[in-house]
């Protein structure tokens, strides 16, 4: 939310589930104001994302895999319900369950990258890279490569962005892009299967 405040969105909210964690959350945001008055308002709400209602109009919604199957199914089922009133990019960092969202006919994928953890995490994070794929309910103005494979390295735990092109002996390129996901067709204004 801090790092969503240095850009110029109209409303930023965190859902935290925690009550604890989302009095800390609060504390945090309320420090960043004091610092950056400038800054779009943050409001932290603390509940079940999958209760969630989301509001009508274009939306980014940032999830870190903090969401197990059964509740990322719960989010992404009212995801689908407000792609209908504007459009909805899924910003994920470790995708682990991202083959639930590949299967929501509405969202196709839209980019895909493996990226450096931040030097003052290092001591946090025990691997040096994120995974980060990104998907979109509807075909932007500006599309981006979106052929990327999600590889899980640790069951339930880590996902990794693989590139067509940067295939290993584990995740290799598939032989027919069918299975891959939904990918947008320059024609199209939605996802379809290629």
């Amino acid at each position: 939310m801090i790092v969503a405040s240095e850009f110029p969105f109209r409303t930023i909210v965190g859902i935290e589930l925690s009550p604890y964690l989302a009095q800390v959350a609060q504390e945090n945001v309320s420090k960043l104001r004091d610092c950056h008055p400038e800054r779009p308002g943050i409001t932290v709400m603390q509940g079940d994302a999958s209760e969630v209602k989301f509001p009508s109009g274009d939306l980014v919604v940032f999830i870190y895999h903090s969401f197990g199957r059964q509740t990322l199914t719960r989010v992404l089922k009212n995801l689908e319900s407000a792609a209908l009133q504007g459009t909805v990019f899924i910003v994920y960092e470790n995708p682990v369950h991202g083959d639930l969202i590949d299967d929501a006919d509405i969202f196709a994928r839209w980019y895909g990258e493996q990226v450096p953890v931040s030097a003052t995490q290092d001591g946090v994070r025990p691997d040096p890279t994120e995974g980060v794929a990104i998907w979109c309910s509807r075909l932007p103005a500006f599309p981006l490569e979106a052929n990327f494979h999600l590889l899980i390295t640790k069951p339930d735990l880590r996902a990794e962005v693989v590139r067509w092109g940067q295939e290993t002996q584990s995740c290799p390129r598939p032989r027919s892009l069918s299975g891959a996901g939904r990918h947008w067709s320059a024609d199209s204004q939605g996802p379809t299967r290629k």
